[in-house]
Parts: structure tokens; sequence; C-alpha cells
């Protein structure tokens, strides 16, 4: 069982608890069978997806890196089973605000995400940020294979990536770039590599 939800608590490190849930996560904090993952920053897992092996990967953000401007995009294998140990944990690039808001299995056994990089505030009222679509490819270990950014000037986001037929990949999301300051669609389709092309 995954269940998303809000955080039920804010620990400086993993914490039991008189659970017996087999696997819940909680976006801000998750817990596993009874056990919170998290840090005194906001630690944020926005999308799961179970691995091959049964067991699952938890893709977000962390602000562990102690400067409440900047946060890495964030991955974390966790066992299924027994006591839901961290089989292994990555990061990815500390620049300003990054995040993932997608991860698919690959067929070579890898993943690949989407989501968001160097995500600025640049203004209050009203409300403008600027940041680049961010696209990586790891292997089964997490080690990065490439990453890539897409976009314009303004702010555009990765919001869903699947893999495509011809090993490829096509990502959706929004842009405030190309047409409008408002959000617009934005559909890429990308090589095996990451490379826009003429379709």
């Amino acid at each position: 069982m995954v269940v998303r939800g809000r955080p039920l608590a804010r620990v400086g490190s993993a914490q039991a608890l008189d659970r017996a849930d087999p696997l819940v996560y909680i976006k801000g904090a998750f817990f596993i069978g009874g056990v919170i993952y998290g840090d005194v920053n906001d630690d944020i897992t926005n999308v799961i997806v179970q691995s091959s092996d049964g067991n699952y990967v938890f893709a977000g953000s962390t602000g562990s890196t102690g400067s409440i401007l900047s946060s890495q995009l964030y991955v974390v294998k966790i066992s299924s089973t027994g006591q839901h140990d961290v089989l292994w944990q990555k990061t990815y690039d500390e620049n300003c605000m990054n995040s993932a808001y997608s991860i698919q299995k690959t067929k070579d056994g890898g993943y690949v995400l989407a989501g968001v990089k160097d995500l600025q505030v640049t203004s209050i009222m009203p409300l403008e940020a600027t940041g680049d679509l961010y696209v990586l490819k790891i292997d089964s270990n997490g080690n990065l294979v490439w990453q890539k950014t897409y976009g314009g000037d303004n702010l555009d986001s990765g919001s869903s990536i699947q893999q495509t037929s011809d090993g490829g990949y096509i990502v959706g999301g929004t842009t405030q770039s190309f047409v409008s300051e408002t959000n617009d669609a934005y559909i890429l389709k990308l090589d095996s590599s990451g490379n826009l092309g003429t379709y």
C-alpha cells in the first residue's frame, strides 16, 4: 500500500513510530513500516515508482544543504521489506531550487526523471519566477547518466515523463517562456540521450 498525504511530524533523523503500516508515503517527510525518513529542513518526496526488484524509489527534493534558498533534486531507494532500509540515496545539483515531479522506470533498468532546475522567485507581487524544465537519466543505482535543461527565460517545468517505443522520451509540463507569461502546455519529444529533434 502506498499513501500520499501531508507530513505528520518534522524530525531530525529517522524516528520510530508506533505504527504498523507496511508502506506509507508523506509529502514533506515519509514513513515506511513505522519509520520516518527526513531532516530538519524540508525533504519532499513528490513521486514514487516500484523498482523491478520490488523495492521503492522516491523522488523529490531535499533542503538538507543548509540553505533556505537552495535545494537538491533527491532520489532515494527504500527496501520494501524488513526494516525498510535505505538502499541508496542520491542528490543532484545544488544551485537554487531543484525538484523532481515525475519518475519512470526505463527499459535498461534505470530511471528517468522530469522536474524543475534553478527555480528562482523574482517577484512576490505579482508572483513571478524563473527556472528550466529539467530531465535526468540515472542508472539502477542512481548514478547520473545524463542531464538536460529545456526552456526559455521564464519559468518552465516538467510534470510527466514517459519512455517511448523508439527508446526516447516524451515530456509534458508547462512553460511561460514562449507564448505568454502565463502557463502554457509544454510538450517535448527527446531522443535516448535527451536531445531535441525534428519529428
